[in-house]
């Protein structure tokens, strides 16, 4: 299961931009996940894979 799959299994209002603002970006930055497609960071098949 992906993270995109339990984020949006748990909706809580927080907004997709907040998301990436405050979460995945600094998940990205300590290489907690990783991006399926990192040439394509706003590509609608973009996935987040758990390192």
């Amino acid at each position: 299961m992906s993270i995109n799959d339990k984020v949006g299994s748990y909706n809580c209002g927080i907004a997709r931009e907040g998301f990436r603002r405050n979460y995945l970006k600094h998940a990205l930055e300590l290489n907690l996940v990783c991006m399926t497609i990192p040439d394509k960071p706003n590509s609608k098949n973009q996935r987040y894979i758990k390192k």
